[in-house]
């Protein structure tokens, strides 16, 4: 037995919840952009109407919560901390600083980061996500193909749904409005990796390779985890960003004769791109779902 005066034990049962507790202020910190937390993982968004006004914010948000970081004897992995631009393509690519300054380092700017299992892009495309997918999954699935013959269909299918198919789904209807050369190769790979589970021929029609492997398509997968994650987020089951994202029409007292009361107030977005993100796609393909 040994004193701790600061901290708690690596591995305690409490020391996460503990964590948890003691950094909860700092989004409150945090004044020009928004705060997001998970456990040790912290993002800082800032938006403004040019690069330069954006960065000038993100440095006093970084400050502020560089001093409240120090106050609480915590300190912050510069090393690991990224600066990484959002926008259309001419922003993105128009845009000529590589690094931003804070103090004596240089933080990088990245094109891309994975930030909780998502690799996010400068441009919301998420081809470099699906880049990453596949590279999880390929080696799973070709030793999958070498022991197909020492299990039975049903243990390969057990297996594929255990380490594979969680690969694709993992926060799916974040990245569901990728292009749709992206959804073709995840599709074909989700397509291998049932074949090789029922040991059939290429020329099987997909159609059958479902019936009977029980394993639904990734679209259709991805539209159910999209239906359930607005489900929460309507009935108030969710955290606290996502239930506030789905709102009904007869909640805002202003129903339109073309609007049902039980309609999702869907944004208004003039850019193509913001069609495909989460808030935007689910909300009209749940509405045309509730009118039937």
């Amino acid at each position: 037995m040994r004193e701790i005066m600061c901290g708690v034990p690596q591995g305690s049962i409490l020391g996460p919840l503990i964590f948890i507790l003691y950094v909860n202020q700092l989004p409150s910190i945090i004044d020009k952009g928004q705060c997001f937390l998970y456990a040790d993982d912290t993002a800082i968004v800032c938006s403004k109407n040019s690069i330069t006004e954006t960065i000038g914010d993100l440095m006093k948000d970084l400050n502020a919560g560089m001093t409240w970081l120090n106050n609480h004897k915590l300190s912050l992995n510069l090393q690991k901390t990224k600066v990484m631009m959002f926008g259309t393509n001419r922003e993105v690519n128009n845009m000529s600083i590589s690094s931003v300054k804070f103090g004596e380092e240089s933080l990088e700017i990245v094109n891309k980061y994975k930030y909780l299992g998502v690799v996010l892009d400068g441009k919301l495309k998420f081809d470099q996500h699906v880049k990453y997918i596949h590279g999880k999954i390929y080696p799973k699935m070709k030793t999958l193909g070498r022991v197909h013959n020492q299990i039975g269909k049903g243990t390969a299918i057990y297996l594929y749904k255990s380490l594979i198919n969680p690969l694709f789904t993992f926060s799916d209807y974040i990245y569901a409005g990728i292009s749709e050369q992206d959804k073709s190769k995840l599709q074909v790979l989700q397509n291998s990796c049932i074949r090789i589970c029922l040991k059939c021929e290429k020329r099987m029609p997909r159609a059958i390779l479902y019936n009977e492997s029980g394993i639904e398509p990734l679209e259709v997968q991805r539209s159910q985890n999209t239906a359930c994650l607005v489900y929460q987020g309507m009935n108030q089951m969710s955290t606290p960003f996502i239930n506030q994202l789905y709102s009904k029409v007869h909640d805002t007292g202003r129903v339109l004769r073309s609007e049902l009361k039980e309609d999702l107030i869907i944004p208004k977005t003039c850019l193509e791109v913001c069609k495909g993100n989460v808030r935007y796609r689910a909300q009209s393909d749940i509405t045309r779902l509730i009118r039937g």
